[in-house]
């Protein structure tokens, strides 16, 4: 297939116009550095996107038919579970690949279940504003089992955009805290690596409830990134 000469346009831009790329044709956000060849027949946000420009070049992993994941379904898998402590809000950053509404989420507990449970939320954050945009009402009953997917449905819809950061963060607060799928590095070797901006993990600790926004640079750095689904 020959590549024709194609539009250049900002990431919002694309999303609002939606337009439909001839086949070979390709469109290039300019603010985000992302790619996508037209087939002559879907619209824009139908199309996947050619590269990642966070490093998920992999993006089977990520898409779904409808909705995405936060991390390579691969890597999540192959990551074992990070063990969430209570009051800490663990982050987990994102670069949405679509946009779309958003009305569920859907995450998956590792080799521990929690108990004696308090409080189970997930908040969704602006990486620019630090602003909580979506969350989950308190379950007291989610993660009580292990290796178990939990869907949760979303308080409010959450209008996700193509290009923008999120962060998916996960809160507990009880006495044994469970493990969920994701991956985690123990040891500081690769710090360097994990803690560059944007950041790929950070925590805020002491937190009883989701707080309606996180401290300048998203929190502390942390070395545990949890899975996350989110579906229309």
């Amino acid at each position: 297939m020959a590549f024709l000469e194609g539009q250049k346009r900002t990431a919002a831009e694309f999303a609002a116009a939606n337009p439909v790329l001839v086949p070979g044709e390709i469109g290039v956000e300019l603010d985000t550095g992302r790619a996508k060849f037209g087939n002559g027949v879907d619209t824009w946000n139908a199309l996947r996107y050619w590269v990642d420009p966070i490093g998920d070049r992999f993006e089977g992993g990520r898409l779904l038919d409808k909705g995405e994941t936060n991390m390579n379904r691969f890597a999540a898998i192959n990551g074992g579970g990070n063990v969430l402590t209570s009051t800490s809000m663990k982050i987990s950053w994102f670069t949405a690949l679509r946009t779309e509404t958003i009305n569920n989420v859907r995450t998956m507990t590792a080799g521990t279940a929690a108990a004696t449970v308090t409080l189970c939320r997930i908040g969704i954050y602006d990486f620019e504003t630090g602003l909580l945009v979506a969350s989950t009402a308190n379950d007291a009953t989610m993660w009580i089992a292990t290796n178990t997917l939990y869907p949760k449905a979303l308080s409010a819809p959450w209008s996700k955009v193509v290009g923008k950061r999120y962060g998916a963060a996960f809160l507990f607060v009880g006495t044994t805290a469970p493990a969920m799928v994701g991956w985690s590095v123990s040891g500081s070797s690769t710090d360097a690596l994990i803690f560059m901006s944007p950041p790929l993990s950070t925590a805020v600790g002491s937190q009883s409830d989701l707080p309606a926004q996180l401290p300048s640079g998203g929190g502390a750095a942390n070395r545990v990134h949890c899975f996350i689904e989110m579906t229309p």
